[in-house]
């Protein structure tokens, strides 16, 4: 399955503005996260996650033009699969 990543503002400065991915379908979306900051310098682990590794609230991730922090798919980063 390819992921399109679309970063914006601070985020640039580790990623390009549009990039892809392809992930194993089933994937959570804290696993996709996980595997997101591996392929990228670590400076954006630490943009994305504070120091208890929640997603820092500044941070808007979209999931099919919603807004995960809105349907509730970001406990911890134990969340749901990624459909």
């Amino acid at each position: 399955m390819k992921v399109t990543v679309k970063t914006f503002a601070t985020l640039r400065r580790f990623m390009e503005r549009e990039s892809h991915m392809d992930v194993e379908p089933g994937i959570t979306m804290g696993e996709f996260l996980e595997m997101l900051t591996a392929a990228h310098p670590p400076g954006l682990k630490h943009e994305l996650f504070d120091e208890t590794g929640e997603l820092r609230k500044y941070v808007n991730i979209l999931k099919n033009g919603r807004n995960i922090h809105f349907i509730n798919e970001l406990g911890g980063r134990s969340l749901k699969k990624m459909t």
